[in-house]
Formats: C-alpha cells, sequence, structure tokens
C-alpha cells in the first residue's frame, strides 16, 4: 500500500468495491439455477440442492464470521450519524 508523506495510507485499503460482495453471489446463484432446476416438489429438495444450499449457507456464515473477527481483533468501530 501507498503511503504519504506525513505516514497516513494514500488509499483507504480497499481491494474491490464492496458491492460485489453482494452482486458476485446473487449472480452466481442465477447462474446455479439456470444449469440446474431448483424446484422442489413432494418429495423434498434432492441431494443436488441440499449439496449447494449448505455449501452456500456455510460459506455466508464463514464470510460473516470472518468479517466479525476482524472487525473485533482490529477494534474497528461503527460509526453512525444517524
Amino acid at each position: 500500500m501507498e503511503v504519504s508523506g506525513d505516514g497516513r495510507l494514500a488509499s483507504p485499503g480497499v481491494r474491490f468495491p464492496p458491492p460485489l460482495v453482494y452482486v458476485l453471489p446473487f449472480f452466481a446463484s442465477f447462474l446455479l439455477n439456470e444449469r440446474v432446476e431448483f424446484l422442489i416438489a413432494g418429495a423434498g429438495a434432492g441431494a443436488v440442492q441440499l449439496t449447494a444450499g449448505t455449501v452456500m449457507m456455510a460459506a455466508g456464515f464463514l464470510l460473516m464470521a470472518w468479517g466479525l473477527i476482524r472487525t473485533r481483533s482490529r477494534a474497528i468501530r461503527c460509526i453512525s450519524d444517524c
């Protein structure tokens, strides 16, 4: 990361735009739904549906836990002017 003359970071250090965290999983699930039909009929969810759902839920929880741990370990405070 680039540091300015007074020791501060020259940029906020964001590697990619934060909305991608929300948009990319949406498009991934859309493409997955196009490839594999995800209609749940009377027999319930199939093995592919359960596996894909479990993987996606686990990935979501891991991402959430990583964010919480990182925020707490760096003592970042949420500032709200609302």
